[in-house]
């Protein structure tokens, strides 16, 4: 009997894995299996197939764009090298999913009308011969929930050529295109004294962008290329009014759900807020304008969630909330700077209600992680004493940051808390500073030349200049005692 022993996959994965390990292991020659999938589950299961299956060539063929022609790219790929198993990841960025979502919102019945037959369904269609009679492999395609629903009907006869269709579960499976067409009326029916003139004037742009956002988010858990295609291109309307639209939509799409239908809806809003938040203040090209508008709006999605999530129903959920509306408050540039420090310290501290040591130790490393740094950031409140909370949170993220467990995470944690210390007011400087030297050491050891060498530079120097500072502070000591002006008690 095939069993699994990757702990890679949750409990209710581990099912929907063995049907497919099972049937690639006694598969030989050609077939198609379709199996859906989210992006962090799609690489988990390759990487796992590929191990579990070592007598087999499995290899993987990637569609990083729009393509029209499959049968020539496979081709290719299997003339290079005998295989085995063939996972097709992609193939959703060659269909009109935005055809597809508005024929479904504008008339269900008709949504899945054939006289838009996009250029590649039309290939599998009229190909699926050529597929079968030249490829002696296992082809795998790795599709989202909406993509394996638009092959059913779009793609049928390729689709019927299918071995099986394998479906893992999703936390977040729902049906999101039910929760759209109901919410447009609502928005109709509003007048301008309900609603700012910019969002009544242009309410039904906001809502498509909402739309196509919210469902690329579900579609694409974990794969942020799509996304911010997206962001980039709706720049313009990512702004106040695109908020206020988000905050109505949700409020009023929960109001009568379900608590598993309301929680799903909840986690992909909060989901899309922290790539809406994350976008520009990871872009090379930074831009500020851009990235007030996206953290705004962070924060409006991120407190509307908040208030779906109750501590006493959805602790766990209620406390990563708050974990990432902390960092939000502290990023944030609207506002006074001293008070978004306040309020992201006080969504850390609650968040560590939940996240104790005890029950969730991993988090609860990472919200002290981020306390520290809010707190080496604090503008209110006696500075020394905001040092000295800065290095406690350190410190006890270092419980669980470990070097063996967390190597990334431990250096961050050591660099920060070596900058800390190095800052320290109160202690004895000299002491202070052999203890910053200490952690920038110990950071180094992930750190290293070769694989990270910007913060290996950034990291010596700081510790170059820590060492000609305490070399500066013992001769200066020095000096003192041998001229007599060292206070003697």
């Amino acid at each position: 009997m095939l069993t699994s022993n990757s702990t890679k996959f949750k409990s209710d994965e581990q099912e929907s894995y063995l049907r497919l390990k099972r049937d690639l292991s006694w598969r030989e020659g050609f077939g198609i299996l379709f199996v859906r999938c989210t992006p962090v589950q799609e690489k988990i299961i390759i990487e796992e197939i590929k191990q579990d299956i070592n007598d087999k060539t499995v290899e993987v063929l990637t569609l990083d764009h729009a393509i029209y022609n499959l049968y020539d790219l496979i081709e290719e790929k299997v003339n290079d090298n005998p295989i085995d198993i063939l996972f097709v990841s992609g193939l959703e960025k060659s269909l009109a999913l935005d055809d597809y979502i508005k024929r479904t919102l504008e008339n269900p019945k008709k949504a899945y009308q054939r006289e838009a037959l996009g250029s590649l369904l039309g290939h599998l269609n009229w190909q699926r011969e050529r597929f079968r009679d030249d490829f002696n492999c296992c082809l795998v395609f790795t599709v989202r929930k909406y993509t394996l629903r638009y092959l059913v009907r779009r793609a049928p006869d390729f689709f019927d050529w299918r071995s099986g269709v394998i479906e893992f579960p999703v936390d977040r499976d729902i049906d999101l295109l039910e929760y759209y067409t109901p919410f447009q009326g609502d928005i109709e029916q509003q007048t301008p004294q309900e609603i700012s003139q910019d969002i009544f004037y242009r309410s039904d742009e906001y809502y498509d962008l909402l739309k196509k956002l919210l469902l690329l988010e579900y579609e694409n858990d974990g794969d942020l290329e799509a996304i911010h295609d997206v962001l980039e291109s709706n720049a313009d309307q990512l702004n106040s009014s695109f908020a206020k639209i988000l905050e109505q939509w949700l409020l009023k799409t929960c109001a009568d759900l379900k608590p598993e239908e309301k929680e799903a809806i909840a986690g992909i809003v909060e989901s899309l807020c922290i790539d809406i938040a994350e976008y520009n203040l990871e872009k090379a090209e930074y831009n500020l304008e851009k990235t007030v508008n996206n953290l705004e709006i962070a924060i409006i999605g991120l407190e509307t969630v908040l208030q779906l999530r109750l501590r006493e129903t959805l602790s766990q959920e209620w406390a990563r909330t708050l974990h990432t509306l902390g960092i939000v408050y502290r990023n944030r540039i609207v506002g006074d700077n001293a008070e978004n420090l306040e309020k992201a310290i006080a969504c850390y501290q609650q968040a560590l209600i939940v996240r104790t040591f005890e029950a969730f130790p991993i988090d609860w490393a990472d919200t002290n992680y981020h306390l520290g740094v809010a707190y080496f950031k604090r503008i209110k409140g006696d500075k020394a004493q905001n040092l000295e909370q800065a290095i406690a949170c350190y410190q006890q993220a270092l419980r669980v940051r470990t070097f063996e467990a967390f190597p990334k995470q431990w250096a961050m944690t050591q660099t920060n808390l070596g900058i800390a210390y190095s800052n320290r007011i109160k202690g004895k400087k000299a002491r202070n500073i052999e203890l910053a030297i200490a952690c920038y050491q110990e950071a180094l050891k992930f750190y290293t030349f070769e694989a990270f060498f910007t913060p290996w530079v950034i990291v010596n120097g700081w510790k170059f200049e820590l060492k000609i500072t305490y070399i500066i502070l013992i001769i200066a000591s020095k000096l003192k005692k041998l001229l007599g002006w060292e206070k003697t008690s």
